[in-house]
């Protein structure tokens, strides 16, 4: 794993030094893997949204490489160079999306902490009402999603098999 422990030195692409110099509010954890050209898209919708925020304490992306054999690590380390909010941490390699998101809650620095996927599949755009839920004192807000409707129909299907099936064999007897 390459990363430098968050209350110490991270290192930006070009090898500089960056300090943290205060704790951020809000933390977005990104599992990643073979998405390089997921990364830009994801930073130029994800960003505006975190910057009308106007979090005084701030806010971070840690991106969380899981082994990607493409270019999502340098994609992201662009993508660092132009916000200094984004930060990476690299596994050695593919560990699995809940080792990402295990080793993502180990290293932000945030009080509220939100995973999110890179295929912008849940929009961003309800962050700010998640903050408010928990401003308002709830330790934990959990998005619903209302509608399938938009997804395509296969998708809709899988769901549909998955959710029938994940029921039928947890069902309380």
């Amino acid at each position: 794993m390459s990363y430098i422990e968050p209350d110490r030195q991270v290192f930006a692409a070009d090898r500089t030094a960056v300090w943290p110099t205060s704790r951020p509010l809000l933390s977005l954890i990104v599992p990643v893997k073979d998405e390089e050209a997921a990364i830009a898209p994801f930073v130029d919708r994800v960003v505006p949204v975190l910057d009308a925020l106007t979090l005084e304490e701030g806010w971070e992306v840690l991106f969380v490489d899981d082994g990607s054999t493409d270019a999502t690590l340098p994609a992201i380390m662009a993508a660092r160079h132009r916000h200094p909010g984004i930060r990476c941490l690299s596994l050695s390699r593919n560990f699995g999306k809940e080792a990402a998101l295990s080793a993502g809650l180990d290293h932000v620095r945030g009080r509220a902490v939100v995973p999110i996927d890179v295929d912008l599949q849940d929009p961003p755009e309800v962050l700010d009402a998640m903050l408010d839920a928990w401003r308002a004192g709830n330790e934990v807000v959990l998005g619903i999603r209302r509608s399938r409707r938009s997804d395509h129909w296969l998708k809709r299907g899988t769901a549909d098999l998955f959710y029938r099936a994940h029921n039928r064999l947890s069902r309380d007897k």
